[in-house]
C-alpha cells in the first residue's frame, strides 16, 4: 500500500535542506577568508596605496625613528626603534623588511638622488645600501672603528656625507664619499660632539652639520673650509635642513621649544626666525619652501608659515611621541612616524581649514 507524502512535510524538509546548504556555503566562505587573511604579507601591508590619503594610517612593526620618500615617488622607507629597515611600495602596498637589527641599529634612512638606491645607518661602522630596481643588497661602505650615526646624499651627483659618533671623549668627524664607487673623498674637520644630522644645500656647495653638543658647522665643499661655527643650543641637535631654495637653514634641539631658522646668506649667531612649538622632535620643509611641518614629543603637529612668520595650524597631541616627518613631493601632504608604530598622512589644506583663525607666533 503506497503512502502519500504530506505536502507540508515535503515543503518543510526541502526548506531544512536549503538552510543546511546555505549554512555550509557560508561556513566555507568564512574558512576561505580566514585562510586568505593568514596568507597576507607580514608587516601589515596593503594591496592598494590607500595609505597616501589624508589622515590615513598604516602600522609598521614598532616605533618609527626615521622616514624617507623616494624621489621617484614609488617607495617610502622607514627605520624602527628595533633596528629594522622597511620599504613600502606606494603602488602595490607591498611591505618588505630589508634589514633586521638590534635596538638602535637603524637610526636613519635616505634615498639616492635618482631614487634607485636606499641607504641606512645606525650604531655600526658601515653604511648599508640596497638596489631597489634589482631588490638586492649592495656592497657596504665600511669604516674602521668609526661608528656611523648620520648620512646625507647630495641632491645631485654622487657625494654622500657620513657623520661619525664621538668615541671615548674624542670628537665627531665627517667623511665625504663617492657612494657609487665607495671611495673616501675627504674629511671635514672635527665637532665637539657626535654628528647627529647632516644637510646639503640645494646647489651642493655647502654642508651643514649638527652635533650632540648643540653645535652647528657650515662647510664650503668646493674648498673644504669651515665657513661658520656656533653653538645653537645647549642640547643635541635633533633635526637640521636647508630650505629647498637654499635661502634658509633650520634646526631644532632636544628638549627645546623652538625651531631656529637662519638666513643662509648671513649665518648670524642669532636666528632670523623662531617658531615656537613644545618639545620639537623633528621638522621638514615643504617642497615649495613656504611651509615647515613640525612634529613634537607629545604627538602634536604644527605648521609654520615662512612668509607670515607664524604658526598657522596646530593639532593636539595624542600622548605618543612623534619622531620624524617627510613631505610628499606635491607638497599637499606630510607623513609622520613615531612611538605608536604608525605612519600617518596629514593634509595641509585640512589642517588650515580646521583652524581658520591662524595662531600667532
Amino acid at each position: 500500500m503506497d503512502t502519500l507524502e504530506d505536502p507540508e512535510y515535503r515543503e518543510s524538509s526541502w526548506s531544512n535542506s536549503l538552510k543546511q546548504l546555505l549554512m555550509t556555503v557560508f561556513g566555507i566562505g568564512i574558512l576561505i577568508v580566514m585562510i586568505a587573511s593568514q596568507m597576507e604579507p607580514k608587516g601589515n601591508s596593503r594591496s592598494d596605496n590607500s595609505w597616501l590619503t589624508p589622515d590615513s594610517e598604516v602600522a609598521p612593526p614598532s616605533s618609527i625613528w626615521s622616514i624617507a620618500l623616494s624621489p621617484l615617488e614609488t617607495d617610502i622607507a622607514y627605520s624602527t626603534i628595533e633596528g629594522d629597515v622597511w620599504l613600502k611600495s606606494m603602488a602595490s602596498g607591498r611591505v618588505d623588511c630589508l634589514k633586521r637589527g638590534k635596538p638602535g641599529m637603524a637610526r636613519s634612512v635616505a634615498f639616492s638622488p635618482d631614487g634607485r638606491v636606499l641607504a641606512a645607518v645606525g650604531r655600526e661602522a658601515s653604511v648599508w645600501f640596497w638596489d631597489l630596481r634589482r631588490g638586492t643588497e649592495l656592497p657596504r661602505l665600511q669604516f674602521t672603528g668609526e661608528m656611523v650615526k648620520s648620512i646625507a646624499f647630495a641632491p645631485k651627483g654622487s657625494m654622500l656625507a657620513v657623520g661619525h659618533a664621538r668615541e671615548r671623549g674624542g670628537r665627531g668627524t665627517i667623511t665625504v664619499c663617492d657612494w657609487t664607487t665607495r671611495q673616501r673623498l675627504f674629511d671635514l674637520g672635527q665637532h665637539p660632539g657626535s654628528i647627529n644630522f647632516l644637510a646639503f644645500s640645494h646647489d651642493c656647495k655647502r654642508l651643514a652639520a649638527g652635533d650632540s653638543e648643540g653645535f652647528i658647522k657650515i662647510w664650503d665643499l668646493t674648498t673644504g673650509i669651515e665657513q661658520r661655527s656656533f653653538q645653537a643650543a645647549k642640547t643635541g641637535i635633533n633635526a637640521l635642513a636647508f630650505s629647498p631654495d637654499g635661502a634658509w637653514l633650520a634646526a631644532s634641539a632636544a628638549l627645546t621649544n623652538e625651531l631656529l631658522i637662519w638666513d643662509a646668506g648671513k649665518f648670524e649667531t642669532s636666528p632670523s626666525m623662531v617658531a615656537p612649538a613644545p618639545a620639537i622632535s623633528s621638522f621638514a620643509f615643504a617642497p615649495q619652501g613656504q611651509t615647515v611641518a613640525i612634529v613634537q614629543g607629545d604627538g602634536a603637529t604644527s605648521l609654520w608659515d615662512m612668509a607670515s612668520k607664524r604658526i598657522v595650524a596646530r593639532t593636539e597631541g595624542q600622548g605618543r611621541s612623534l619622531y620624524c616627518v617627510a613631505f610628499t613631493f606635491d607638497g599637499q601632504f606630510f607623513i609622520t612616524g613615531g612611538a605608536n608604530g604608525s605612519l600617518q598622512t596629514w593634509s595641509l589644506a585640512k589642517m588650515v581649514q580646521r583652524q581658520p583663525s591662524a595662531q600667532g607666533s
